[in-house]
């Protein structure tokens, strides 16, 4: 007779507390047992089939490839069979059947993997599937803690494909493998409790007789007929009401349409509950770039990728559990490299009689000298006392600094000549000795970097550093006339583009390109500098500089130092962290949600209207929010940047604003500043919904 859980838990009790009768061990079986699934059990082999095809770069699809595995799965277990075992296989045998066979089709994306590292990814991602897709028993662990306490002997069995070190992985990930002291999976022996036979290798290898075990499971057969015929005690747990969730389940997954709508309102209840009221949708956009990533790598055929600091700090973490909770690894070896403009652009620059320094003054063209040479990486002591012994004021901003005679003074003078090239030759090698670190031949593979956009300019400043001998690719969240494009230094905006063509929701994710690289703010300072024997003095004494990271390789040591200001450090701190802790989640619960259907996902113009909503329908906490953020800008000028709301504006300065806006709004609203700011910057915050109406109504259509 079926028990229930509190029933079949008293009966055990009361079996493991007798003085005359106890037990030497008692059996578990696993599925619909210990643990139930969210899914159908024969769904989970096609989701393993989606995410292999995804890893394959869809040039199979998955349910091409879950017909292969079917009749290949069919062909082993007659095999098995014909050798007098019982119609079982293991899925690392699979592997190496369904890689000949994969190779026979000419997938040319199975070149990434040798036939042994195939068929554990096919494991790996088993795993992973079953993680997402299965719930532990709560009931159950508290009976196997009660027996754990007794010292009573368990086993798990179980009738399964996974071999038993995959099978242990999924008992850890349960938090159980430490109550089990043995596991008996019917892959690694070929026998299964179904025919009995399992039940023997159980008896042997344990060391038990059959009237000293107990076998507790939900299969009536498996569990409990074959085992009395060992001579096992055996009690049959009443799981009728998930195998009718299993019905219902399949029934209700049978329609297309009504999978996908479920899809949709499974993300959108996830963003509610882990909504905190201020940009929730930001973690969706987060995660629809990272899986857009994923699948463009893949089709780029990449194994490195190389996450440029500071933005690129929590993308790589995003990326990784991406990875590890899809795939149940990494499939793409993820790197961070400490880089930024100032670090860089002194790298990439030339020898000074062939250098125009344009790449700066194309966008700070309003400078001072202090501002240049600490662009060009001198330390603030070394920039006063070039400019000391040369008698230039430091101080002064000029307009059009590259045609100013103090420039000219500066870079014609023999004290700067003979400093800019020593620091540029030196912080040269030391990045590249840097690069060199990572064990990855950029000069065979090409240097890949991930980082938020926009025109690429300290992707310019490493393929120039590496004098444009090795091709670096850039995969960005945007681009926004992005610089010095080519076929050797080629960059992508994943989310949206304007290069070439513009993309669709161009203007959606462009309208508030801060917000990205707020939500995006890293632990640490910006990199400022790459040494070999050791940091400046002067740096080492400043509170604001540190060595984040010391690197060696071969006899050289590399530091890199970066830059911290307490300011920035206690907004990440206060503000960006708990933001993004929530994202993570978020995150988290898309990978399971996406890990758990073969729904079509949304396309673009979903996630796009998501992004619209934070962007044109702002509330009024988000824009409160948003105006107690800064940056500190650290290239071409050096000075914190904020959104606030600086003055009160007259009443005729707001008329004239008014007025202004107009007759053109698009040179004031649409310079890729979020407009709310900008209107309360002009005295007009009330107009910030009747333009987000207009705006979201020209981007979608509809109102």
């Amino acid at each position: 007779m079926a028990l229930k859980i509190n029933e079949l838990a008293c009966q055990i009790k009361e079996l493991v507390s007798s003085h005359d009768k106890q037990p030497e061990l008692i059996c578990f079986d696993y599925f619909d047992t210990l643990v139930t699934r969210t899914v159908e059990p024969e769904h989970t082999k096609h989701l393993a089939s989606k995410q292999l095809s995804i890893i394959l770069g869809n040039q199979i699809s998955g349910s091409s490839l879950y017909d292969i595995r079917h009749e290949i799965e069919a062909d082993m277990c007659r095999q098995n069979a014909g050798h007098g075992k019982d119609p079982e296989y293991n899925l690392y045998d699979f592997g190496s059947r369904l890689f000949a066979e994969l190779n026979s089709l000419s997938v040319s994306a199975l070149s990434r993997f040798d036939c042994e590292e195939f068929a554990e990814l096919l494991l790996d991602i088993e795993v992973a599937v079953e993680k997402q897709v299965q719930v532990c028993q709560q009931d159950f662990v508290r009976l196997i803690k009660e027996i754990k306490k007794t010292g009573i002997k368990m086993s798990m069995i179980s009738d399964f494909y996974l071999p038993g070190r995959s099978f242990n992985r999924l008992l850890h990930h349960h938090e159980l493998a430490d109550y089990f002291d043995t596991v008996f999976v019917s892959a690694d022996f070929g026998f299964k409790k179904s025919s009995g036979r399992l039940y023997d290798i159980v008896l042997d290898k344990s060391e038990c007789s059959a009237e000293d075990v107990i076998m507790i499971g939900n299969n009536e057969h498996s569990d409990v007929r074959m085992a009395a015929e060992k001579g096992i005690r055996a009690f049959l747990f009443d799981s009728r009401a998930q195998k009718q969730y299993y019905i219902k389940w399949k029934s209700e997954n049978r329609n297309v349409h009504n999978r996908n709508q479920t899809l949709k309102k499974n993300i959108e209840h996830a963003v509610k509950l882990n909504g905190n009221g201020v940009f929730p949708e930001m973690g969706i956009t987060l995660w629809f770039f990272i899986h857009k990533l994923f699948d463009q790598l893949i089709q780029d055929s990449i194994k490195n990728i190389f996450f440029c600091s500071k933005e690129g700090e929590f993308l790589l973490r995003l990326f990784e559990q991406y990875q590890l909770e899809m795939f149940g690894r990494q499939i793409i070896k993820c790197h961070y490299l400490l880089v930024s403009r100032k670090s860089t652009f002194i790298c990439s620059l030339r020898h000074l009689p062939e250098e125009t320094f344009s790449r700066l003054f194309i966008q700070y063209s309003n400078t001072s000298l202090l501002e240049v040479l600490l662009s060009l990486n001198f330390s603030e002591t070394e920039s006063r006392r070039i400019c000391m012994i040369l008698g230039l004021d430091h101080t002064i901003r000029y307009p059009d600094m590259q045609n100013q005679q103090v420039f000219h003074t500066l870079i014609h003078s023999r004290v700067f000549f003979e400093a800019y090239e020593k620091h540029r030759r030196t912080q040269r090698r030391n990045f590249v000795t840097y690069l060199n670190s990572f064990d990855v031949d950029i000069y065979q593979e090409g240097l890949k970097i991930v980082d938020v956009g926009w025109k690429g300019s300290i992707q310019d400043n490493i393929f120039y550093a590496l004098k444009s001998e090795v091709p670096v690719c850039g995969y960005y969240a945007g681009m926004l006339s992005p610089t010095n494009v080519n076929d050797k230094n080629i960059k992508k905006g994943i989310l949206f583009s304007n290069h070439s063509t513009l993309t669709s929701y161009f203007h959606v994710f462009n309208n508030n390109r801060s917000l990205f690289e707020m939500m995006l703010g890293a632990s640490h300072g910006s990199a400022d500098g790459y040494y070999k024997t050791g940091c400046p003095d002067d740096a080492l004494k400043s509170i604001h500089h540190s060595v984040h990271k010391s690197i060696r390789r071969d006899k050289d040591e590399i530091s890199i130092l970066t830059y911290d200001l307490e300011e920035e450090r206690e907004l990440f701190r206060q503000k960006i962290q708990p933001l993004q802790e929530t994202f993570f989640l978020l995150s988290n619960k898309l990978n399971k949600i996406n890990m758990g259907t073969l729904s079509v996902f949304p396309d673009l113009r979903w996630f796009a209207k998501h992004h619209a909503r934070m962007v044109y329908y702002p509330t009024r906490d988000e824009i409160k929010f948003f105006e107690k953020l800064y940056h500190l800008e650290n290239f071409g000028i050096f000075q914190f940047t904020d959104f606030r709301l600086n003055k009160r504006l007259s009443l005729m300065e707001r008329i004239n604003n008014l007025r202004a806006i107009i007759r053109d709004s698009k040179s004031i609203l649409e310079t890729g500043v979020w407009p709310p700011i900008i209107l309360r910057r002009l005295g007009l915050g009330f107009l910030h919904i009747v333009y987000g109406l207009r705006r979201h109504r020209h981007a979608f259509g509809e109102w």
